[in-house]
């Protein structure tokens, strides 16, 4: 009857599946294959841009839409160290969207790797915050102030976004309204993210 007891014990305190499940995703190892492919993630967006960034002109006609090239195949004359995968989503995040400005999403993911390897703790809500505003603010920037310039680039300053939110805007408040704008939700942004921006425009 004691063993039966102590069988029944042992069972009892033997833990299920999902208690099992949620200590191995919880634990150091799975915490380490997340980091370890986040990293590489986000290491291989970073060189899909510098290599658009580089390379794109020879690359653009091949993703630009109607190009009559089959990417999936070896000989798709695509030069970027990424490859054909790298080019279409550098094209996508930099000319579909954001432009320049797409930079803006990695500080955010450098925050976020750190704050999983435990090694830091950064407030990954405000990182978050200011890569959003680094992306919208940055591309309607970039686009306003070298969208004309650089009219006949293949990598449009401030993406799709930038051009349409411009244009809109122009057409709305002009181009002095723009500069205003631009510089308002800038200040704006800097009081939100330190308040010695106070300071330093009651000093000014």
């Amino acid at each position: 009857m004691a063993k039966n007891k102590d069988n029944k014990g042992k069972k009892q305190n033997k833990p299920g599946l999902f208690s099992r499940l949620k200590e191995n995703i919880t634990g150091s190892t799975m915490r380490f294959v997340i980091v370890a492919l986040l990293a590489i993630l986000v290491l291989f967006l970073f060189s899909s841009f510098l290599s658009y960034v580089n390379s794109g002109g020879a690359d653009n006609s091949q993703v630009e839409p109607g190009a009559n090239v089959d990417l999936a195949a070896t000989d798709n004359g695509v030069e970027g160290c990424t490859g054909s995968l790298g080019v279409r989503i550098a094209y996508f995040l930099m000319n579909g969207c954001f432009g320049w400005a797409a930079f803006a999403m990695f500080p955010f993911l450098v925050a976020l790797i750190i704050r999983l390897t435990k090694w830091r703790k950064p407030a990954l809500f405000k990182w978050f915050i200011g890569s959003v505003f680094g992306l919208v603010w940055g591309s309607v920037f970039f686009s306003f102030v070298f969208g004309d310039v650089m009219a006949g680039s293949f990598l449009s300053p401030g993406g799709h976004h930038g051009d349409n939110v411009t244009a809109w805007l122009e057409s709305q408040i002009g181009p002095l309204g723009m500069v205003l704008l631009l510089l308002i939700t800038l200040v704006l942004f800097m009081v939100y993210v330190t308040r010695n921006t106070i300071i330093w425009i009651k000093k000014a």
